[in-house]
């Protein structure tokens, strides 16, 4: 069964969830230098194929990832120009729901709520 993927457009960033808010990503607005501050509910480092996903997107450069614990990560992405910045909120969904709330991203996340 799939898991759909909700975007909430807030100022001053959006906010990218399965249905059930489990699995949060946090979108900021731009900074001035290009640089783009994501936050997510979840371990990155677990997940490292949607960063790969991420930086293979052609238009966005991950720049740093930095896991806090299993359920708060950082990652900067720099984006070729300041109008990327829309494609890449409705990019994220479709990497989330094949990364982060199917397959092995979410078996590994029951498991480890299990040990």
């Amino acid at each position: 069964m799939k898991t759909s993927i909700r975007t909430e457009r807030r100022k001053p960033f959006a906010v990218i969830s399965d249905t059930e808010g489990r699995f949060r990503f946090w979108v900021a607005r731009r900074s001035r230098d290009g640089e783009v501050m994501c936050v997510a509910s979840f371990s990155m480092e677990r997940r490292m194929p949607l960063v790969d996903a991420i930086d293979t997107l052609g238009y966005a450069k991950v720049e740093r990832v930095t896991n806090v614990d299993k359920d708060l990560s950082y990652l900067s992405v720099r984006l070729k120009s300041s109008d990327l910045l829309e494609r890449f909120i409705e990019d994220i969904p479709e990497l989330m729901s094949q990364w982060v709330t199917t397959g092995d991203g979410i078996e590994e996340e029951k498991k480890s709520c299990q040990d």
